[in-house]
């Protein structure tokens, strides 16, 4: 059935609307704007949900020849903004889900910048590692887990150190002012390279 008909096209129904192909695809073009709303009494949700498997995009075709799979959304020469009170993503790899559960963020490639603001940012992980240099060649130069807090590369810092516990240095100690340590009964203070107080 084709039909073409006029200017515009209303269709109401008091209860439900249903559009359903049974052996294939459903397509819907809007040469402008594309609107949808859901919850206009204040109750409902809009869902968007594929049931297909694996991870395999091929849209060098068009129509049924489009091999995808999952959710795309796809906004090449614009952005794709998410506005809500509350913001959740989560991997799953149980009941029904599969996958390797991993969670990727990708900034052109490694060539563009993710910014973060919030009042307080918290991580929680078994090992956090940062990898250092340019997309391709980087290196893990920070490791950080429940026994350890690996820095690979020179560290400066500007403000104070405090240690609680004890520490052990593979070669000199550099300081500008004074170096000290409480458990001595006298203050030792050097300048240039120190050894243990």
């Amino acid at each position: 059935v084709v039909s073409i008909i006029g200017r515009d096209i209303v269709a109401r129904a008091v209860n439900d609307i249903e559009l359903s192909a049974t052996n294939k695809a459903v397509r819907i073009k809007a040469e402008t704007e594309g609107q949808f709303i859901a919850g206009n009494g204040g109750t409902g949700a809009l869902l968007l949900e594929s049931k297909s498997s694996g991870t395999a995009q091929a849209y060098t075709g068009q129509g049924d020849d489009a091999l995808g799979s999952g959710v795309i959304i796809r906004a090449p020469k614009a952005a794709v903004t998410s506005l809500a009170g509350e913001i959740y993503l989560r991997t799953a790899t149980a009941n029904g889900f599969s996958g390797s559960g991993a969670v990727h963020i990708d900034a052109d490639k490694g060539k563009a910048d993710i910014g973060l603001r919030s009042t307080n940012t918290k991580i929680e992980a078994q090992t956090i590692d940062f990898e250092i240099g340019t997309p391709g060649t980087a290196t893990i130069a920070y490791v950080f887990n429940q026994s350890q807090c690996l820095l690979g590369t020179p560290v400066s810092i500007n403000g104070s150190i405090l240690c609680s516990s004890s520490a052990t240095f593979g070669d000199s100690v550099t300081t500008g002012g004074a170096y000290a340590s409480v458990l001595s009964e006298n203050v030792s203070k050097f300048s240039g390279s120190a050894g243990a107080a």
